[in-house]
């Protein structure tokens, strides 16, 4: 390796320091590393948060009593797309798997480590999304709007959520959970992805069957 090449590779190691130290700092305080979803963890999701969609419409028209409230509420349907939150987005591959199979939503994907954070939102540029990668924490995101809520987290952050979704989501919002079930909820399906693990993936829906007492 020649002098420019030396030089070369110091200024990589100097700037690659400070950007590992920042994934270490943030892995420490999530109280676990940013890792991106299995393709067989992303499709089951993907299919799932398609399923929600659909059931979500679905209770709308029924609830509907008159042609003209149905009109009405498809029409407010058309000018706000189902929003979907992922709490915990990382490096973005799961919203994006999302977003390919369900062109019509909203997916905002929140996530406080600023390394995921910048590598989601080039892929999001580069496939052309409309994604919102939003720096947040997810502890003191607001869920009021949210149909649909994706998490894979892990135990520790899914006991913490579990009184927030319940304090602000809306009855009837689907929550999707990778691999770590919500404590004291009672899923209403749980399906097993093709992976090796066969990771169970969790649907709930809040205020319907959910808490166990």
């Amino acid at each position: 390796m020649g002098f420019y090449g030396i030089v070369v590779l110091c200024v990589v190691i100097v700037l690659a320091i400070p950007v590992l130290l920042v994934l270490v700092y943030y892995s420490w305080r999530n109280g676990i590393s940013p890792m991106p979803a299995s393709a067989p963890i992303r499709r089951t999701i993907s299919e799932q948060v398609g399923v929600a969609a659909k059931r979500i419409i679905q209770l709308q028209q029924e609830k509907s009593d008159t042609i003209t409230q149905l009109s009405h509420q498809l029409n407010q349907r058309f000018h706000r797309p189902l929003q979907i939150i992922e709490a915990g987005s990382g490096w973005g591959t799961l919203a994006l798997h999302i977003m390919q199979d369900n062109p019509n939503i909203r997916i905002t994907g929140i996530e406080n480590s600023p390394l995921p954070l910048f590598c989601s939102r080039l892929l999001s540029r580069w496939k052309r999304t409309n994604i919102q990668f939003q720096q947040g924490d997810i502890y003191l995101y607001p869920y009021e709007q949210a149909d649909i809520v994706v998490c894979y987290l892990f135990p520790g952050a899914m006991r913490k959520l579990r009184p927030i979704l319940e304090q602000r989501c809306r009855p009837h919002t689907y929550v999707i959970s990778a691999c770590f079930a919500v404590p004291e909820w009672e899923p209403e399906q749980i399906i097993l992805c093709s992976d090796w693990y066969h990771t169970p993936v969790y649907v709930y829906r809040c205020g319907h069957r959910s808490y166990l007492a």
